[in-house]
């Protein structure tokens, strides 16, 4: 299977003189996480990301009023269209990337598609549905050469949903999880009289996301709960598991506040030792959907 085969044709693009804050507020609105900046005959030009302007405006906020072309990345990875699956795994895990665009094969640099992890996940399944004898979902973490996967919990119900649909995608790959409690201070009365135990906070907390993963019909994953910052936490743990795929819902916000308080998978994917997929957190029936699809299969 080959690049033209798997690829979202025809994506949003922007120009290089469209200003950042327009930028900023279209990706929001369309939810995306990048976007492509192409001259008027569609020659791909740079891409910028969301995460990038955000912090280009959150560092000088007349940045906003400036074109695209003076913080976009020039000459990102790119792939062609006849360029194989198998390379374009290598090239979004080896880079750590979450997309990459498609350019014609003439040379001319012309935009013709982008990919991205949700693609390549969409190809494999339906590859493996198609394959006679295939569980469609089945081994899908090998296949993508990826042994070891980690969710972080934060307690909610979209966190929870992202492991099971990790659970159900990666059936042969090792699963984590990791939540990670907040430390109280002093400032907080129950801590002030000594009344908080954390390691009972951790009992109760592991004993919870076992008793509702069970209650889902799933088996435990390799469980965490550690206490601290939530970003330095999910990586330290990542690190010293030999993670090898983040997977962690994105939680919608407004772009202002956005910029001002950033995200827990923002601050992971900045930091994070190895690739992380975000998932549109923003999308919740459709994980149930693929997940229920799976499952009966």
């Amino acid at each position: 299977m080959i690049a033209s085969q798997v690829m979202t044709p025809e994506p949003h693009t922007a120009r290089p003189y469209h200003l950042v804050g327009d930028a900023l507020d279209v990706m929001a609105d369309k939810g995306l996480r990048h976007l492509p900046v192409t001259a008027d005959d569609r020659r791909l030009l740079g891409v910028v990301s969301d995460r990038l302007l955000r912090a280009a405006v959150a560092a000088d906020a007349t940045v906003a009023q400036r074109p695209l072309a003076t913080v976009m990345t020039t000459e990102p990875v790119t792939v062609g269209p006849a360029t194989p699956v198998p390379v374009i795994i290598d090239r979004l895990l080896g880079g750590g990337l979450r997309l990459v665009p498609v350019v014609d094969g003439d040379g001319d640099g012309v935009l013709v598609g982008v990919i991205s992890c949700i693609d390549v996940l969409r190809t494999l399944r339906r590859s493996q549905a198609e394959a006679e004898g295939e569980v469609p979902g089945a081994a899908c973490g090998p296949a993508l050469g990826v042994k070891k996967v980690l969710v972080p919990l934060a307690g909610d119900e979209l966190s929870h949903l992202a492991l099971r649909l990790v659970a159900t995608l990666f059936r042969d790959a090792e699963v984590h999880a990791c939540q990670v409690l907040h430390v109280h201070t002093p400032m907080v009365p129950s801590a002030f009289l000594g009344r908080v135990d954390d390691s009972a906070r951790i009992k109760s907390t592991r004993a919870a996301i076992d008793k509702r993963i069970r209650a889902a019909g799933f088996e435990p994953p390799a469980l965490g709960v550690r206490m601290g910052t939530p970003v330095t936490e999910i990586c330290d743990y990542a690190k010293e598991q030999d993670i090898e795929l983040i997977v962690m819902p994105s939680r919608k916000r407004h772009t202002v506040k956005r910029m001002i308080l950033g995200s827990v998978a923002e601050g992971v994917v900045a930091h994070s030792p190895c690739p992380v997929l975000v998932l549109r957190g923003d999308l919740p029936q459709t994980w149930e959907q693929h997940i229920e699809a799976y499952r009966s299969a």
